[in-house]
């Protein structure tokens, strides 16, 4: 016979093994944010009046983000309009503002900050240490939804 008709041995492979599917790490750092910010009473005190500020406005959710409470407008899927970080080390929130104020709230008063990542947008970091101005804190909580809000939600306020 010819070699080319001639018929070649078939040998089985064996079948491959599926990898398990592994389940998404969830990140330490954010653990321990979340964990440090429960441990905290004065953390907690200054989050539950931020909370009550920013649920005095129409469809606003507080939605977990970056291992932070976020507060959104136009419900659980809306634009963040106000942000809370806190430890025992300290807290702080930060809201949007224009870029005029801005400089303003940051050249007025060291506790004020440009924010990280979004400061080129306008928003502020306001560090919770010494005499808080309540007042003062829920004008600019105010000022921020009804920037962020759709005109509907903004209008209501």
């Amino acid at each position: 016979m010819n070699a080319p008709y001639a018929r070649r041995a078939t040998v089985k492979k064996p079948p491959k093994k599926k990898a398990p599917k592994k389940k998404p790490a969830k990140l330490p750092a954010l653990e321990q944010q979340k964990l440090a910010l429960a441990a905290s009473p004065k953390a907690q005190a200054l989050l539950k009046k931020v909370r009550a500020i920013c649920r005095d406005f129409p469809e606003v959710a507080e939605v977990e983000a970056w291992g932070h409470p976020t507060f959104r407008a136009g419900g659980p899927k809306g634009k963040i309009f106000a942000t809370f970080g806190g430890d025992e080390t300290g807290s702080s929130m930060s809201v949007k503002t224009t870029l005029d104020f801005q400089q303003v709230l940051v050249h007025a008063d060291p506790r004020f900050t440009i924010a990280h990542y979004v400061g080129k947008h306008g928003w502020v970091t306001f560090s919770f240490t010494g005499t808080i101005d309540w007042k003062q804190l829920a004008s600019l909580v105010r000022a921020s939804y009804k920037a962020i809000a759709p005109k509907k939600l903004a209008d209501a306020v």
